[in-house]
């Protein structure tokens, strides 16, 4: 049977195991775009004439075109050629170390560092603005704030508008990249959006990509949509 390695805790999940496609252990949804075999640079690669519509599970988008990029390559061990009481008195010891390394995790508390990801991976202009969406998941790191920044290509064709909702701080990187700082709501979740207004006449298309920091500055993860021009008439 195929196997799913959560990218958070490590666990293996099988299809048909109780709460599947959620991790057993850390709850994580494991059906999600950043973990599809058609993302490429937080781009789907589906042609998007055959793409189906996006459905949302806990605020995490998925289509019907989901193949998952989790499934576990590990190769077979000896132990698999065993069966019945052999393969019992083999596992037994294995049992009890694996159980050890288990209360071991479970009682360091290892956090996950938190996630970011673009609820809509392409963005048309509308009546001369193009609104990216994306959404920030700490649940598994126990964040109460979350730093973003903004990389600073897509704003030679771009202006932006105030993000929604009201950051509780700004600054710059020190590579000049314009930083927001967000509070998180009780789960420890945010859905964030940001307003782009063209300046003069822009690219067919321009990626617009947003990086997830840390509280020490360092990047744990990112996410981007690309912003389409408007359509030639």
């Amino acid at each position: 049977m195929e196997a799913y390695r959560c990218p958070h805790c490590q666990a293996l999940s099988y299809p048909g195991l109780m709460g599947f496609p959620r991790c057993h252990r850390c709850h994580e949804q494991l059906r999600q775009c950043r973990y599809c075999l058609h993302q490429r640079g937080g781009l789907c690669q589906v042609e998007a004439a055959g793409r189906p519509r996006l459905q949302h599970e806990d605020g995490k988008p998925w289509c019907q075109a989901f193949a998952s990029a989790l499934a576990d390559e590990t190769p077979r061990t000896p132990l698999q050629g065993l069966s019945g009481p052999a393969r019992l008195a083999a596992l037994a010891p294995v049992a009890v170390v694996l159980l050890g390394i288990l209360l071991t995790v479970v009682l360091r508390g290892r956090p996950a560092p938190p996630q970011i990801e673009t609820d809509n991976a392409m963005v048309r202009l509308v009546d001369g603005k193009a609104v990216a969406s994306f959404s920030i998941d700490a649940a598994n790191s126990g964040d109460r704030f979350a730093t973003v920044r903004i990389d600073r290509s897509a704003l030679r064709f771009y202006s932006l508008e105030p993000p929604d909702p009201d950051p509780v701080g700004t600054g710059e990187a020190s590579d000049g990249r314009p930083e927001y700082r967000f509070q998180l709501d009780r789960h420890h979740r945010l859905r964030l959006s940001i307003g782009l207004v063209p300046l003069g006449q822009p690219p067919e298309t321009t990626a617009f990509k947003l990086t997830l920091v840390d509280d020490n500055g360092e990047e744990v993860s990112a996410a981007q949509a690309l912003i389409l021009g408007p359509p030639e008439e």
